[in-house]
């Protein structure tokens, strides 16, 4: 019965996904909007945690490009959605701990959902979408290295501890060095046996609302506090370019 009804939710969630698609290219962002409010009642529950993450990193992906193709932009919307669409799919990689390539590779590149081009002008430009434009618009764009090194910090140090990995073991080195010797070295069998069951384990079984309320709360916050320095109501950081 319980399968049913996830199966059903699933259904009810991929329909909310493509109507608001269909009237995103008929541009009737209200409308749009509303099929995305809707798609959010179908959501997994967070105990499904992979499926939770997939469904509501595709939601905020599609809810940006609406606040984006407005008639007059939700330029802060936009960001907000951008960013946790990005972090939910660095945390789908924390799922797979305590082997963790994917996010160790991410964290070596420092992958983010913007790349910071030292040629960008800072005046507006017809080519200007996305990202350049919502940054313009709000007066950030100079701030646009320190938001995402601030952001990459966040994503790469604190989400591991937040979604509850070990500090000591939040290390890839001695992640791959007790995965490469516990068949031959006993502490290294014991941290193995501890991480692949104890730690694992109690991970897989955590509904992930928290985690995704911990995100949604560090980006607004992070916006809100360049937002202010970015009025003049507060010392400024340096300029970037």
């Amino acid at each position: 019965m319980v399968k049913i009804e996830q199966e059903e939710r699933s259904l009810s969630f991929r329909a909310a996904i493509k109507e608001s698609n269909s009237f995103l290219r008929q541009k009737d962002n209200k409308s749009a909007l509303r099929a995305c409010r809707k798609a959010s009642l179908y959501l997994p529950d967070p105990s499904d945690q992979f499926d939770y993450l997939c469904h509501l990193s595709e939601l905020r992906d599609l809810q940006a490009k609406i606040c984006i193709t407005y008639k007059n932009p939700h330029y802060k919307a936009f960001l907000i959605h951008s960013l946790e669409a990005f972090a939910f799919e660095i945390a789908k990689d924390l799922l797979l701990f305590p082997s963790m390539a994917p996010f160790y590779y991410k964290k070596k590149i420092q992958s983010s959902p913007y790349v910071v081009n030292p040629d960008d002008n800072i005046n507006l430009s017809p080519d200007d979408t996305g990202w350049n434009l919502a940054l313009k618009k709000l007066n950030l764009f100079r701030y646009r290295k320190a938001i995402i090194e601030e952001f990459n910090e966040f994503i790469y140090e604190d989400l591991p501890l937040i979604y509850g990995i070990p500090h000591k073991y939040n290390d890839e080195e001695l992640l791959e060095r007790i995965s490469a010797t516990y068949k031959t070295k006993y502490k290294a069998y014991k941290d193995w046996l501890y991480l692949n069951y104890t730690v694992a384990n109690k991970l897989s079984n955590k509904p992930l609302n928290y985690l995704t309320y911990e995100i949604h709360k560090f980006i607004k916050k992070l916006l809100e506090k360049y937002l202010l320095i970015s009025s003049g109501d507060t010392p400024g950081a340096p300029y970037q370019r």
